[in-house]
C-alpha cells in the first residue's frame, strides 16, 4: 500500500507553484484530509483522493521532488527519506509511514 500511495502521488504531482514552506507542504502530504470535502471509505478511492488533494495543494518544489523520487527507492530508503522529512517538518505522524 505504501508504494502504491507513493506512486499515485508521484504520478500526479505537477511541477508548478512556489512560496509554500517545506513544513506546510509536509503537513498536507502527511494528512491531506483537512483539505478534502469528502474522504472515501473505499481504500483505493481514498488513496486516489489523497493523491489528488496532495497534487492540488502541495506547491513546495522540494517536497514535490521528494514525492516523485520515493517510488524509485528501496522500501528501506523510502521509509528513511520519509521519516527524515516528517522529522524535519516537526510532525509526529504521517499516514504514508503508517501503511
Amino acid at each position: 500500500m505504501f508504494l502504491r500511495s507513493l506512486i499515485l502521488v508521484a504520478l500526479i504531482v505537477l511541477v508548478t507553484g512556489c512560496g509554500q514552506s517545506f513544513d506546510d507542504a509536509m503537513k498536507i502530504v502527511c494528512d491531506p484530509t483537512p483539505y478534502m470535502t469528502e474522504v472515501p471509505d473505499n481504500p483505493v478511492e481514498r488513496q486516489v483522493a489523497f493523491a489528488i488533494t496532495i497534487q492540488e495543494h502541495v506547491t513546495n518544489q522540494e517536497v514535490k521532488r521528494l514525492m516523485t523520487s520515493l517510488p524509485g527507492l528501496s522500501p528501506a530508503d523510502r521509509q528513511r527519506e520519509m521519516q527524515f522529512a516528517v522529522n524535519r517538518a516537526g510532525l509526529s505522524s504521517c499516514f504514508l509511514l503508517d501503511e
